[in-house]
């Protein structure tokens, strides 16, 4: 049951990412339905000087706000064939590599890479949340940061007041 709804995921966000999909807005830096904003995003990741890795990153919208930020090196990584072409194409700078990656399986990297490791609304795509969560920390460096959001269907019965989620 699993290698088919991997397999018709994939197919998917191939046909999403064939057409004229935008997120409109879900990329950086907007985190959710309750912490939208610049302000928040700047107190959530670090990104200076740091090796980032976005998990399902798809054509790379976070690119632009994490590049102002200075990193060591971004790394994107989607198992989106088209949405990885288009990402390589707009973001290509010395610093961006897009990588064919799945989150549920142990991806290509070494080990304590990378110190900060991000995804907007991606994680929640998981098949397996133990096993990527693994993942996410065999790739952290000791001390290393794991942010992510997503949409819940709770959300709708949720609401902030003076900075509390009610």
């Amino acid at each position: 049951m699993k290698q088919p709804l991997k397999t018709n995921n994939q197919k998917a966000w191939e046909v999403v990412h064939a057409h004229t999909y935008q997120s409109g807005g879900a990329a950086l830096p907007a985190w959710g339905v309750h912490a939208v904003g610049r302000e928040h995003t700047d107190k959530l990741l670090t990104i200076t000087g740091n090796r980032i890795l976005e998990i399902g990153c798809g054509r790379g919208e976070s690119v632009p706000y994490v590049l102002t930020k200075n990193p060591k090196q971004y790394v994107g990584v989607d198992f989106s064939k088209t949405a990885l072409e288009q990402a390589r194409q707009t973001y290509h700078t010395p610093i961006t590599t897009f990588v064919q990656a799945d989150m549920n399986k142990k991806m290509l990297f070494p080990d304590a890479l990378f110190e900060e490791i991000f995804s907007i609304y991606g994680f929640g795509w998981s098949r397996n949340i133990p096993k990527t969560l693994s993942e996410i920390y065999r790739l952290l460096k000791p001390g290393g940061r794991f942010t992510f959001s997503w949409d819940h269907y709770l959300a709708s019965c949720v609401e902030e007041k003076n900075g509390n989620i009610m």
